[in-house]
Formats: C-alpha cells, structure tokens, sequence
C-alpha cells in the first residue's frame, strides 16, 4: 500500500486509491468495498476493531489526499447495504433497516441530518430512518457531480434540502 496507510485490507486499498487519483487518469469515481459488519456474535469486540480500522484508515486516506493537493477535489463517501436493529441479541444484532451513511473531507461544509432516535422504533423493532437512501444518492448527484438527481435514479427523489450546499466547493 501507500506510505502511512495502516498496514490492513482498507489500508492497502485505500492506499491505491489514493494513487488512483493522483495518476491523471481522470479516475471521477473509486469503490472500495469494506467486509465484516455482518456481525452476530461478538460484535462489540469486531465493531470496535473494524471502526478504529476505518476511521484511521480515512484518516489516512485524508491525509495522503491533502499531501498531494487532492482533498479539495474528493468527496469521501460510505455506504452500507443494512444497518442493525439497536437491541442485543446474545452478542451482537439482528438486520435492520435504517443503515449508517458518511460524506467526508474538507469539501463538506459541516455536519448535516440527524442520527436515529433510539426512544423512537418502529414496530419491527428497527431505527427510523432519517434519510432515504435516494436521498444520499441523490444530493451527491446534484451537490457534488452538478447532474440532475432524476437523470440517475429511477425516481426523482428530493435533496433532503442539502442540495449544492452541503459541499463547500
């Protein structure tokens, strides 16, 4: 991997990411997937390792952007495809339906949304969510690549009135 990246899976990959972006290749988007949350037993002990893992390795990552005059031209995007229900079940938790989702760097002006009300399920026993999936999709659409929401997903779905000013570039 690239030089101060953590020497793990994400580490590694993100080190090539990295190295992606600055090739001059014109690379405008990279997926780099991060596996294991599907936790059921253990999971404070494996949530624990894999966050510390991700968050130095965005860290990183950052880093390794803004050394090479890149952090303000890249939007750091996470995604996962479930979240998990809040009550215990033995050592971890089931599936749920409302799923964690961050958009990093030096190009997002702030902190936006809200996080989940615990005191607030639904009756499945599952968070609510506080922003629909199209609705990520579709102010990254619209804020950041400056295309039409409607033009990439099915359904045009509203910006959750983030829209371009959710980016501060």
């Amino acid at each position: 991997g690239d030089r101060g990246f953590p020497e793990t899976e994400l580490g590694y990959q993100l080190g090539l990411a990295a190295g992606l972006l600055d090739s001059n290749l014109g690379v405008r988007v990279l997926h780099v997937p991060f596996d294991g949350f599907d936790t059921h037993d253990d999971q404070a002990d494996d949530h624990n390792e894999m966050m510390n893992d991700l968050g130095a390795c965005l860290a990183a990552l950052q880093d390794g952007l803004a050394s090479r005059g890149l952090a303000d031209q890249t939007l750091i995007m996470t995604t996962s495809e479930f979240g998990r229900r809040p009550e215990e079940n033995g050592s971890g938790t089931g599936h749920g339906t409302a799923g964690p989702g961050l958009l990093c760097g030096p190009v997002v002006a702030g902190l936006h949304g809200d996080a989940p009300d615990l005191n607030a399920l639904d009756d499945d026993g599952n968070l609510v969510a506080t922003m629909m999936v199209e609705e990520y999709y579709a102010t990254i659409a619209e804020g950041w690549f400056g295309i039409p929401a409607a033009s990439v997903l099915a359904d045009s779905a509203p910006t959750n009135g983030f829209g371009a000013d959710l980016f501060s570039t």
